[in-house]
């Protein structure tokens, strides 16, 4: 085996190496590949329910999801109810998603969205920018619609426009709906990037 002997050309070189290593040290390089992203907050929209002077009072039924403009169903938020029977009287949320997805809220499967009535006061409703199988939306154009409905009492129906960016920044059209009846003002705390996974 022939063992290679370094020449004094090749040694000349180490003074330099050791001073790019240094240099490498000190100056900032790029992100490292495994750092933790910075993720920004999910959209967050605060649902007023409003105090109604009725006797007797039952807490309304309350759904909370999003759609295209062409009104195809892209991610359900909340579902507020107690009694499968009376879901129908969710009628733009039934009309939509309800009644293709079975005649109960088992058959339904709104486990992950879903949950008991809720007395008057102020909700946080959170969206990531995903849909309701756990992947990104596309840029463009949707619709949150709210909708309540109350035993012995009204129904309001609410929207509000937002846009996905193709960098996934959520931007509400108002900070702000109007309240109407069953429901009180809807608002905009704040925009968000969507997540890449899910909730």
């Amino acid at each position: 085996m022939v063992k290679m002997t370094p020449s004094r050309a090749h040694w000349g070189w180490l003074p330099v190496l050791a001073m790019a290593a240094t240099i490498a040290a000190i100056l900032p390089g790029p992100l490292d590949a495994a750092s933790p992203a910075v993720e920004a907050p999910p959209l967050e929209l605060v649902v007023t329910i409003p105090q109604i002077q009725a006797h007797p009072y039952h807490r309304p039924y309350i759904a909370v999801w999003i759609e295209t403009p062409e009104r195809n169903v892209v991610r359900n938020l909340v579902l507020w109810y107690e009694e499968d029977t009376w879901l129908k009287d969710l009628r733009q949320w039934w009309r939509v998603y309800g009644r293709y997805e079975g005649h109960d809220a088992e058959q339904k499967g709104v486990d992950g969205f879903s949950g008991a009535t809720r007395r008057p006061n102020q909700y946080t409703v959170d969206w990531n920018g995903l849909d309701d199988r756990g992947a990104a939306v596309p840029a463009g154009r949707y619709v949150v619609r709210f909708e309540a409905s109350r035993e012995e009492g009204g129904r309001s129906y609410l929207e509000l426009p937002i846009e996905v960016s193709e960098e996934g920044t959520v931007t509400a059209a108002t900070p702000e709906v109007e309240a109407d009846g069953e429901l009180g003002p809807i608002t905009v705390r704040n925009p968000a990037s969507r997540k890449e996974s899910a909730p």
